[in-house]
């Protein structure tokens, strides 16, 4: 889930990153449930039990929800809006503690908060808000849907992560990605012939922005239709020379009034909870490339609980 920023954000002191191992941990993993198809993390917010969404859309270590979370008084420093419209009025406030799976993660001095109460027909009214990318940013990460499991992974100087790598028998494709500031994993993908911007979200079911002619193109070479349940089939995607499994998507006119991307409006391709759903990942966010796996792969069963 994409917001846009009315203002950048300065968080203060403390760790720009949060780290989500302690020092000398291997791996850790986290359990997940799902909900409205995206990864809820168990956790305890100031003492309140709950969920949070891990999101790599966030472009902060968590970004939390004040309609359920009982934090300490906050000043407005932004507004903006969510993907789905509704205005978020940020407010920056004093870290509670938090844990993540019982486990404490280290926050920095100030973090950000909006009024998600809007999402509480979906996420429950336990939902405590999100857990961004620069959580993760510093390590590996293993997205397993199949075991409902997210496993962070120490990752060496040398860019080797603490888990070994799977068979190469098992990797279905192999993506490098590009990572700006505040934004998200950027690649690039086919739809048949066609070159397109991939990004990657796991707090986006999936969406493709496309202009009004790249729609007709693909629809007429029949890689693009309308499903029944109102989402669109796209078929034809090639990632890393490899052929995925056709992706339900919503469908948005790229720099239509629905489009509220913050960053230009090309055609794009964001692959989200279904794509993650269907393909466990292995991320290395230091080296900047994700490796799409079998969802039988080897290495799925490595990490324990």
């Amino acid at each position: 889930m994409r917001y846009l920023w009315a203002a950048m954000l300065l968080l203060g002191s403390g760790p720009a990153v949060a780290q989500m191992l302690d020092t000398g941990e291997a791996w850790r993993s986290l359990p997940f449930t799902v909900r409205e198809g995206k990864p809820m993390l168990p956790v305890t917010v100031a003492g309140q039990d709950g969920v949070m969404m891990f999101d790599l859309g966030t472009p902060s270590p968590v970004f939390l929800n004040r309609g359920a979370a009982d934090l300490a008084p906050g000043q407005e420093v932004a507004r903006g809006f969510a993907a789905s419209g509704q205005e978020i009025v940020v407010h920056l406030h004093d870290a509670p503690e938090l844990a993540v799976a019982g486990q404490a993660l280290p926050l920095p001095a100030k973090v950000q908060s909006g009024d998600f109460s809007f999402a509480e027909g979906a996420f429950g009214a336990e939902f405590m808000g999100f857990v961004g990318l620069p959580a993760v940013e510093g390590h590996g990460l293993l997205l397993d849907y199949g075991r409902s499991l997210l496993t962070v992974i120490a990752v060496a100087e040398d860019g080797g992560m603490a888990l070994p790598p799977p068979d190469p028998t098992e990797v279905v494709a192999t993506l490098d990605f590009l990572l700006f500031p505040e934004e998200l994993p950027l690649a690039v993908g086919r739809i048949g012939e066609l070159p397109i911007q991939i990004s990657l979200d796991s707090g986006d079911s999936g969406t493709a922005y496309l202009t009004a002619a790249t729609r007709g193109r693909l629809m007429a070479a029949g890689l693009l239709a309308e499903g029944a349940t109102g989402l669109w089939e796209l078929s034809g995607l090639t990632l890393g020379g490899a052929l995925m499994l056709p992706q339900p998507v919503a469908l948005i006119e790229a720099g239509g009034e629905e489009d509220r991307r913050n960053r230009g409006r090309p055609d794009e391709l964001r692959l989200g909870a279904a794509f993650f759903a269907a393909y466990p990942t292995l991320w290395n966010f230091p080296a900047r490339r994700v490796m799409i796996l079998r969802p039988d792969a080897a290495i799925l069963a490595a990490p324990a609980p």
